[in-house]
């Protein structure tokens, strides 16, 4: 059972542009220049490097193995099952959460305009979580057009802020370049990162492209240098724009960089650019999730490892209907749970060890289906998956140490749990 194929590239190029560049970019940034200086657009360029070297890996599995699922698909197929099982099922754990986190992002910033007494936050974020869920059930086609317009009105509010910035630039503010030296800049490059990661949704939707897949890695290029390009402009705005200990006194702002506009545009300008950056890149962020958290279980479910029910279409919509179900009540159970956006740091943590375990599965598969079709190949194999997986190692030694204890109790239990389904559903069907 397939799904269908109904989004062009603006869709794929909306999903893998919208997805990471989310509700949290003004917020987080703010630390990222604080802990660097100026050198911040040095640090974004380098990140887009090393993510181009780890997407190089992707190309080539996606364009051999274009189905829903793709990571889960690439390491079954090299180390078995339950290997990409265990990986598509923390997966499922990370992108679930952040459908929550960005509902309460979206509640956080609309009791700013109507008091909570009035309407309770998580109202809107149950709203929020609810409308972006139907828009999914529609179907991948209208999924697709509103990331599209979406994804469309946060970079316009992006660029408009970089303007801004532009416009009343002092070059004197490029210093200090470096504030904390070489580890500062490494520490902020590490985190420059985390706003890549969106270029696997091209994988995670490479079955619905209509696009042939011997093109797919065209659009993996084009979504890394469009973010690319959103956040060097906005960063470089930033610097010009603010003195380096300005930036440093708004970081713990509710709104941090939106706040340095106040002095330009007034507290209106600065509520109508945080209402586009902050509400719409939730949005993006969230309708993303929805759609990789749904096609790992459909791919669970197509492959014997979760009941067939998961792999369900909608008739009508062609829709993974009863998989999108997952997204749907993680996202309403995270709306009441505030604490879920301390747990933001694990679906860094499952990317990072998603990267490694490509990389490893493409030298596998390499020497195990040496005759698999590969409409595109890794250039100077096999220097750029090692490359790949010595960087994602560095950069997960270095959030690994963020993980809180209750949280690793999460993963283990979560794991368990999907080990156990995994089993019993086996043991039912007398596997």
């Amino acid at each position: 059972m397939s799904l269908r194929k109904e989004v062009g590239l603006l869709g794929l190029l909306a999903f893998g542009i919208g997805t990471i560049i989310g509700g949290d970019y003004l917020i987080v940034n703010s630390f990222i220049i604080a802990s660097t200086g100026a050198s911040v657009v040095l640090a974004y360029m380098l990140a887009g490097v090393l993510i181009l070297i780890v997407a190089l890996n992707y190309c080539e599995l996606m364009a051999a193995m274009p189905y829903a699922g793709a990571e889960y698909v690439y390491i079954s197929e090299a180390f078995g099952p339950a290997a990409g099982f265990i990986l598509g099922w923390l997966a499922v754990l990370g992108w679930s959460i952040a459908i929550g986190i960005n509902g309460i992002v979206i509640g956080d910033f609309m009791s700013i305009f109507i008091p909570e007494a009035t309407v309770p936050r998580w109202v809107w974020s149950v709203i929020s979580v609810v409308i972006v869920w139907y828009l999914n059930h529609r179907g991948i086609r209208l999924a697709s057009l509103a990331e599209i317009i979406t994804t469309l009105g946060l970079v316009l509010a992006l660029l408009a802020y970089a303007f801004i910035g532009f416009t009343h630039m002092s070059i004197s503010n490029l210093t200090p370049l470096f504030v904390n030296g070489f580890s500062g800049f490494l520490y902020a490059t590490a985190f420059a990162t985390l706003f890549y990661l969106g270029f696997n949704m091209v994988a995670q939707l490479a079955e619905e492209a209509k696009i042939p897949r011997r093109e797919l890695w065209k659009v993996v290029i084009y979504v890394i240098v469009g973010v690319a390009l959103v956040l060097i402009i906005t960063n470089l705005s930033t610097v010009l724009m603010a003195p380096y200990d300005s930036i440093v006194n708004v970081a713990s702002n509710e709104w941090p960089l939106s706040v340095l506009l106040k002095p330009f545009i007034g507290d209106l300008g600065v509520a109508l650019v945080t209402l586009f950056a902050v509400f719409l890149g939730a949005l993006t962020t969230m309708m993303g999730c929805y759609v990789v958290s749904a096609r790992f279980i459909f791919a669970f479910a197509r492959s014997g490892l979760l009941p067939k029910t998961f792999m369900k279409l909608h008739p009508k919509y062609g829709s993974p209907y009863v998989a999108l179900l997952v997204g749907l009540v993680a996202g309403l159970i995270g709306s009441f749970i505030r604490r879920l956006i301390d747990y933001a740091s694990l679906l860094v943590v499952m990317s990072l060890v998603a990267f490694i375990l490509v990389a490893l599965s493409l030298m596998q598969l390499r020497r195990k289906k040496p005759n698999l079709e590969r409409p595109f190949k890794v250039p100077l194999y096999p220097l750029v998956p090692i490359a790949a997986i010595v960087f994602a190692l560095t950069l997960l030694a270095a959030f690994i140490t963020q993980l809180s204890f209750d949280m690793i109790i999460l993963i283990v239990i979560w794991l368990i749990l999907g080990y156990l389904i995994m089993k019993l559903y086996a043991h039912s069907r007398g596997g």
